[in-house]
C-alpha cells in the first residue's frame, strides 16, 4: 500500500510482515506485460514471408484484387506490389494473401459465369407416431 506498509489490523501479523519492503512498480509492469505477450502469443501464428514475382491477393475495400509482389520494404511487414491495372502500392503484410493455384486461375476467362449448383433436395419423412394417420401435403 502506500509508503510499502501494511495496513494496521487485529489480526496477528508475523514482524516480519510489518517491516516495509521496497517495490520497484517498473519491475511489476515489465512481469504483467510479459505475461500479457505470452496470453497474446498463443493464439498468434507468424506469416509467411514473399518473395520478389509471388503472386499475391491485396485486399481493396471489402475485396481481394489479384497481384503480384515486387520488394520487401525497409519498414518491417511492408511490401511493393504491383496490381493487374499497373497501379504501384505499398501494402502492410495484414492486407495480403498468398495466391493459390494461378495456372488454372489464369486460364480463366474473367467474364465467364459459371452455373449455379442446385442444392440438395430434402428428405421429409413423418415421425413413427404419425404412421396410422393419413397426412395431406399441399
Amino acid at each position: 500500500m502506500l509508503m510499502s506498509c501494511r495496513l494496521r489490523s487485529k489480526v496477528p501479523v508475523a514482524p516480519s510482515h510489518l517491516s516495509p519492503r521496497v517495490v520497484d512498480p517498473r519491475d511489476d509492469l515489465v512481469q504483467q506485460q510479459c505475461m500479457q505477450k505470452a496470453v497474446h502469443d498463443r493464439n498468434t501464428a507468424p506469416l509467411e514471408a514473399f518473395g520478389p514475382g509471388d503472386a499475391v491477393l491485396v485486399r481493396q475495400g471489402k475485396t481481394w484484387r489479384p497481384a503480384r509482389m515486387l520488394r520487401r520494404d525497409a519498414a518491417p511487414r511492408s511490401y511493393w506490389i504491383v496490381t493487374d491495372e499497373g497501379s504501384e502500392l505499398r501494402r502492410n503484410r495484414y492486407h495480403l494473401r498468398p495466391r493459390r493455384n494461378t495456372e488454372s486461375n489464369d486460364n480463366i476467362a474473367p467474364n465467364a459465369i459459371c452455373p449455379p449448383t442446385p442444392r440438395p433436395a430434402r428428405n421429409h419423412t413423418p415421425p413413427a407416431y404419425l404412421k396410422d394417420y393419413v397426412v395431406r401435403r399441399h
